[in-house]
């Protein structure tokens, strides 16, 4: 028996109409180029019910599902018909997401999908990568696509370092090595008791967003200390607390980037090596967050 690989496997996806229900006709997407899926779960969150008389549990139950998959791809360049998947799961659409196990001609689809947290991160020698972590409703196991075909690879290049750009306040950084955004939406799930409108126990109604946390950090070269003054300047009760508008360009060529308003500083790092040169780590929060795509 063939034992599954990452050659053999695809991923690709179609956005929903309805929450948790695929298109009918639907043609899948292609996502970008995904190196890597390091976790996909089904959780059906079991629970031992005690009883008197017995020294085990008495049954061990499922109480509800939590199902979903982590996911990192590296962004490139998406002429049409191709489109940026980033912009998408940011915007908070649900998603039916599809991974093919070629080898043993199975696929697992997972609907009503949609981003709980979101990492862009660019640095030094490496290609731009989302990392994103998706919860859904429901996993199904087929041994057919539930696609109507999947859209062709497409062979652009993945953007890289080279293209990325971070700005502070409009004013271009240009000693930084490498630089993140993480955002976090508080995916509320959402259950009823019995069975929902399709007969099923245990899964999710759907999924809505509730308070969006937006964070990130930077490395610069230790040559000024503006970071750090800011950041003690907050303990001056006369001091205004500065907010800052951050973008992280992910292409310079495109103008497609990352804004982030009302950051603030948290926490400045230099830590210091008697070999080595002393970098900044400077981390911070912010409010809100769009994606810019000229």
């Amino acid at each position: 028996m063939s034992v599954e690989k990452g050659p053999t496997t695809e991923l690709q996806y179609v956005q929903e109409t309805n929450y948790g229900e695929t298109p009918g006709s639907a043609a899948g997407k292609w996502p970008g180029i995904v190196d890597e899926i390091p976790t996909i779960v089904c959780n059906p969150t079991l629970l031992e019910v005690p009883a008197i008389k017995y020294a085990t549990p008495f049954k061990v139950v499922a109480t509800r599902f939590e199902n979903g998959l982590r996911v990192k791809f590296q962004m490139q360049t998406q002429s049409s018909p191709y489109e940026q998947w980033l912009k998408g799961l940011i915007d908070g659409n649900s998603y039916s997401v599809e991974v093919k196990w070629g080898t043993l001609g199975k696929y697992f689809l997972l609907t009503g999908a949609k981003a709980e947290e979101i990492t862009v991160r660019c640095a030094l020698g490496e290609p731009v990568e989302v990392t994103v972590d998706l919860w859904g409703r429901k996993w199904t196991k087929t041994d057919s696509s539930s696609f109507a075909s999947y859209q062709a690879v497409n062979t652009n290049a993945p953007w890289t370092w080279g293209l990325a750009e971070l700005h502070i306040d409009d004013v271009r950084i240009t000693d930084v090595p490498e630089a993140e955004v993480r955002v976090t939406f508080g995916l509320k799930r959402l259950y009823t008791l019995g069975k929902d409108a399709l007969n099923y126990k245990y899964l999710l109604r759907r999924l809505e967003r509730t308070v969006t946390r937006l964070s990130g950090s930077y490395t610069r070269d230790f040559e000024s200390v503006d970071e750090f003054t800011t950041l003690v300047a907050y303990a001056d009760p006369s001091y205004e607390f500065v907010e800052r508008k951050i973008e992280l360009t992910l292409n310079s060529e495109s103008a497609t980037k990352l804004v982030c308003q009302g950051c603030k500083y948290e926490k400045v790092d230099f830590p210091v090596d008697a070999e080595d040169l002393i970098a900044k780590k400077v981390g911070w929060r912010g409010k809100t967050l769009s994606y810019v795509n000229l």
